[in-house]
């Protein structure tokens, strides 16, 4: 049923993609209506095998139409887009780094063996990962 004119009522979908050190995605979720918590343990809903993310590490939120990303305290941090964050507004192409892993926020599923983004240097506590080729 639709909103005001009886059409289909339009339904905004988007998907979190956890990316390899090459820019290929390697698991991928759709983000449900009450939001998508990240980490490492069984609570999150996008549950992630790295050391470094916190057992809920930050959450993907839909508000008014739009989604964000919370940190939810975590140790390491949370970055969008290089910059580190609290909570901020996504947009579609947005580059997530949790810990020593990287997400890209999109509202369309990507087609198989996609490399959404140049890969960019993973930075823990403002520090390069050790053994990371794209130390700056």
């Amino acid at each position: 049923m639709g909103v005001g004119g009886g059409g289909p009522l339009l339904t905004l979908m988007a998907f979190l993609y956890q990316l390899s050190r090459d820019g290929t995605p390697t698991e991928s979720w759709l983000i449900p209506e009450q939001g998508l918590v990240v980490g490492r343990g069984g609570f999150a809903q996008a549950s992630v095998v790295d050391d470094s993310l916190s057992r809920s590490h930050f959450l993907i939120l839909r508000e008014a139409g739009h989604y964000f990303a919370i940190d939810l305290e975590s140790q390491n941090g949370t970055r969008v887009d290089g910059t580190q964050v609290g909570g901020g507004k996504l947009r579609d192409g947005a580059v997530i780094q949790a810990g020593a892993s990287t997400f890209y926020f999109s509202l369309e599923r990507l087609p198989a063996h996609a490399r959404p983004v140049p890969m960019i240097p993973v930075v823990i506590m403002n520090r390069p990962v050790a053994g990371d080729a794209a130390q700056v």
